[in-house]
């Protein structure tokens, strides 16, 4: 009876179909029913693999979420898939060990797969896709394989490899992410092998900065990569750059999808790229990689001297002194790569071409770089460039190269300076001025390649610069004021149908740009310097492919500036705080985007669709604008929309939308829409009445009983409120070019007058305080720019010492002077500061010279053979500063060059002595009578000449020096010879013994 009641109750049991959750089967559990079934089985102690049976779902959340006994578990899905929502993991694991995971499909989740430090796992033969986040990620995976997985169509990475060592990334294949296709931090000796990566949004594999710790001793071996925008790149972080990595074997093809400036900032189309600015990003090393093109990539971090070379891309990387001849890089059709020398100084680069591909040659915080006699033509981003794109290069000598003989597209040259320059009616392919402060660019044209739009004008660290009269026209970036680059003024130029801006401004300040047009291109200005005080005036942006005029700057004017028929907004501006916003006009913008069957302006989340819409002035993030006496009209959705700005003054303004649009849009009512009431004189407002304080909105309802203009009823948008709307009886409607129908007045606002003027019931006026010229200004002051400038000065005192003020100037006083020149002068002497002064090293006569036995000749001191008897041979002694010979003594001694001897040589003005022979004065012919010496002319020369030397005796002040004569050497031993024999006379006829004694 017990066994059939068993055996009964079983029946029912498959009758109602209710089954285990899982079961056990030759020694292996298998379960497939939920999630929470294949959790309880891997969690079941007495089995150590799990077979899923059929696919599962999991609504939101994880499925297979962390079994406490996943350790040293086979969990096998037998190609069965896991359903997931947009949250959680397919399979995760954490901080468990010897985990393998096989043959498992996951689709949707967050991370399909997260290990999370785990070690000795296998993950293998699984099929990620459609994740919102990672498709795999790996954070501390140790001594792991992760292999022959296909993972694609993932929202972020393929897969995300973070503080991970000594494991396997191989025989995968990754595509089709939103990000990187694997990207790496902080990782130690891995191996990412035989993988094949493409088409991925940004690199195939990068080395990536959002870690603290530097990868290093990782091996990336044979892989596969295609169709990306950067194949291998190695990015900085704070602490360190990845280093003694090892890049071998792999197969390179990028594609050139190259984005303009903050839109895909990575874009660039590089087979190997280091991102960031730190040197030890050149320690790894890239071995016989195959690049764009089917051609060698070539990569040193340490001198090399390459000639005679074909390649895909040539890399130096603090590969200092180094030479390359004769080499050219050409990446095939795909705009790849170029000449890259990244950190390296005492470059050379002769003789080379490199053309077709991303840059031509691309300087990167390089110094003393020398190109010569090379071509660069018909590269997609810039025939030559020293790294504008890198932001922050604060290091003005990144500019020190030489570029000489260089041929850009379509074989016009291009010009770099890093010096001052003149330049005017030159065609060119580029002109890069860097660090060439004080130049002026007037007149020129840039011609780009014919086949893509390339190049530009570009100011990197160049201060006081003028552009001005120019044309841009098919470039890449029109005109472009980089980093650095304060105190330039841009006026007057043309730029249109350029791939991404006409006219860019990037992080400097105190520049001009005023009344330039650019059209036909992706954006028409883009304002992007995050400083201050910079002028915009007079500009015209329309027929752009996105907003009229970007504004990213802090502190700055935008007057008379106009934008219409732009697809995207007239003007935004982000982020941009405190600026004045002055007689503006923007109508017609908006239309050109793809827009939804109906929608509901009123409704705020229209602001976002799409991301940029027809306003015709957008403020977005933006704080202390001040917007006054602009023109807003027919803009596709709102006129002017301010969201999440506060703090702004909104005033004076027309507002006029037509069909769907709305005046004005706000998410917040810290913003204020009307200034204080001013009637008048002077005070009439934008559209004429006799009173100015809010704005004029064309859906305004209410009236104006009292004829003041200003309308007796508040005006609310969006929690804010005019309390002194405008109102006009002929309201201004838009005509099809802009104008206005309000009757025949001579303007509608101050727009339609002349320069200075204002608009002032209906009719153009000088407004109180303007000026057209001097004459409209208080005598001395100068009329600059309508406004009356006071004089420098109006008495002396207003200036400083040494100046007076002349003609409401100050002017230097002038002296007379004693001499303006040498020629004023007199001989050997000088023109000093007006005055006649004789050198510190000059002479007029002997007397000037300092020196032992210096005479004066030309001006000159000029020092005597010698002093004393060691300046002389051996065989010679020093007499009277000339060296004669002891033994011989052959002639009179000679005077020195230009002088004479026996005191003929005398200071100006001395008295001659005549000779003592009544004739002329020839050498010692100056000697005075008496000296108890004989004359020269009673003995023979000869003898005399031997016996006798003559020198200078002191002069007393103010009398002439005598000469005298004394014994030579010879003279003495002659002069004892002769005493010797006297003596020997005497002592033999006087002394004891001798013959007179005997006598």
């Amino acid at each position: 009876m017990k066994k059939s009641a068993v055996f009964l109750a079983s029946v029912l049991f498959l009758a109602l179909g209710v089954s285990f959750a899982y079961h056990e089967y030759n020694g292996a559990l298998y379960c497939n029913t939920t999630c929470a079934d294949c959790i309880s089985a891997l969690n079941n102690g007495s089995y150590s693999t799990v077979y899923l049976n059929s696919s599962l779902s999991s609504a939101s959340g994880s499925c297979i979420n962390n079994p406490t006994s996943f350790s040293n578990k086979v969990f096998d899905c037998q190609g069965n898939w896991i359903y997931g929502g947009t949250t959680g993991y397919g399979v995760y694991a954490s901080s468990r060990g010897n985990v393998t995971a096989l043959n498992c499909g996951i689709n949707g989740f967050r991370d399909g797969v997260r290990f999370r430090t785990t070690s000795n796992c296998l993950i293998s033969n699984f099929t990620i896709f459609n994740t919102t986040y990672d498709g795999v990620h790996l954070y501390y995976f140790a001594n792991s394989t992760f292999s022959n997985n296909t993972v694609y169509n993932n929202s972020h990475e393929g897969i995300t490899f973070d503080y991970s060592t000594d494991s396997y990334i191989e025989n995968n294949t990754i595509y089709e992410t939103a990000q990187q296709c694997i990207e790496i931090g902080g990782s130690h000796r891995n191996s990412i092998s035989y993988n094949i990566l493409h088409d991925c949004v940004e690199s195939a594999i990068d080395f990536h900065s959002g870690v603290n710790v530097p990868s290093q001793n990782n091996s990336i071996l044979n892989n596969t990569i295609y169709n990306v925008p950067d194949g291998l790149t190695v990015l900085n972080v704070d602490s360190g750059s990845p280093t003694g990595n090892v890049f071998f074997n792999n197969t390179i093809s990028t594609i050139s999808r190259h984005g303009c400036g903050s839109l895909s900032y990575w874009q660039w189309g590089r087979d190997i790229w280091m991102y960031g600015d730190k040197v030890g990003s050149c320690n790894n090393l890239f071995v016989d990689n195959i690049g764009s093109g089917g051609l060698p990539i070539y990569y040193s971090n340490e001198s090399v001297s390459w000639s005679n070379l074909e390649a895909s891309m040539v890399f130096l990387c603090n590969a200092d002194d180094s030479t390359l001849t004769n080499v050219t890089v050409d990446s095939g059709s795909e705009y790849s790569n170029g000449i890259i020398v990244y950190y390296s100084e005492n470059v050379t680069i002769t003789d080379s071409e490199s053309s077709g591909n991303a840059y031509g040659f691309l300087l990167h915080q390089s110094e003393n770089v020398t190109i010569a006699n090379s071509t660069a033509a018909g590269n997609k981003l810039m025939d030559f460039d020293v790294g504008h794109s890198i932001a922050w290069d604060t290091d003005p000598n990144h500019c020190n190269h030489v570029i000489e003989n260089l041929t850009g597209s379509e074989g016009y040259p291009i010009y770099f300076y890093n010096e001052p320059v003149e330049l005017s009616g030159i065609t060119a392919s580029e002109i890069f001025l860097c660090a060439a402060h004080y130049s002026n660019i007037t007149n020129v044209t840039l011609v780009p390649s014919s086949t893509i739009p390339n190049n530009g004008l570009y100011l990197e660290h160049t201060n006081y610069a003028t552009v001005s009269s120019s044309t841009a026209h098919g470039t890449r970036y029109g005109f472009f004021v980089g980093e650095y680059s304060n105190h330039t003024n841009v006026s007057g130029n043309l730029a249109y149908d350029n791939e991404c801006y006409s006219f860019v401004a990037a992080s400097s300040e105190y520049d001009n740009f005023e009344n330039n047009t650019g059209h036909s291109s992706l954006m028409g200005f883009s304002i992007n310097v995050w400083y201050n005080d910079n002028l915009y005036f007079g500009n015209t942006a329309y027929n752009n492919d996105f907003q009229g005029v970007y504004i990213c700057a802090w502190n700055s004017v935008f007057a008379n500036n106009t934008a219409y028929n732009n697809k995207g907004d007239g003007f935004e501006m982000y982020w941009a705080d405190y600026n004045i916003v002055e007689n503006n006009t923007a109508y017609n913008n908006g239309y050109g985007f793809s827009q939804p069957s109906s929608i509901d302006p009123w409704d705020s989340t229209w602001i976002g669709y799409p991301a940029y819409n027809g306003s015709g002035f957008k403020l977005y993030y933006t704080t202390g604008a001040t917007m006054a006496h602009n023109k807003f009209y027919n803009n596709l959705l709102y006129q002017l929309s301010l969201p999440y700005s506060t703090g702004t003054l909104v005033y004076d303004n027309i507002l006029n939308a037509t069909d769907s649009g709305i005046p004005i849009y706000c998410d917040s009512s810290d913003n204020y829409l009307n200034t204080s009431l001013s009637c008048g004189e002077g005070n009439h407002s934008i559209v004429g009445g006799n009173c100015s304080g809010g704005n004029w909105y064309s859906n305004y309802t209410g009236t104006d009983e009292d004829d003041d203009g200003i309308g007796e009823t508040n005006f609310f948008a969006f929690g804010m409120t005019d309390y002194l709307p405008l109102v006009q009886a002929l309201s201004p409607s838009p005509d099809e070019d802009g104008g206005s129908d309000a009757g025949d007045y001579e303007c509608f606002t101050s727009s339609d007058c002349g320069d200075c003027e204002a608009c002032r019931s209906h009719e153009c006026a000088l407004p109180g305080g303007a000026c057209l010229s001097d004459s409209d200004c208080e005598a001395g002051y100068t009329c600059v720019s309508c406004e009356c400038i006071a004089p420098e000065c109006t008495r002396d005192s207003d200036c400083g010492d040494g100046h007076v003020c002349k003609d409401y100037e100050c002017v230097e006083v002038y002296y007379e002077p004693g001499c303006t020149s040498a020629s004023g002068c007199g001989e050997c002497e000088e023109c000093l500061d007006g005055g006649c002064v004789l050198p510190g090293d000059a002479c007029l006569s002997d007397s000037g010279c300092t020196g032992a036995g210096e005479t004066c000749v030309s001006c000159e001191c000029v020092p005597p053979e010698c002093v004393y008897d060691s300046d002389c041979q051996e065989d010679e002694e020093c007499s009277s500063y000339i060296c004669v010979s002891v033994e011989e003594g052959q002639s009179p001694p000679q005077a020195p060059e230009g002088g004479t001897l026996g005191g003929s040589n005398k200071p100006e003005g001395a008295q001659e002595v005549p000779g003592s022979e009544g004739g002329e004065g020839g050498d010692g012919a100056g000697e005075r009578e008496g000296q108890g010496v004989l004359p020269a002319s009673s003995i023979p020369d000869q003898i005399y000449n031997l016996l006798f030397s003559a020198e200078s005796g002191r002069a007393d002040a103010g009398e002439e020096g005598e000469t005298r004569l004394s014994l030579s050497a010879a003279g003495w031993l002659f002069a004892l010879a002769i005493g010797g024999a006297i003596l020997y006379l005497a002592m033999k006829n006087f002394l004891p013994g001798s013959r007179k004694a005997e006598e």
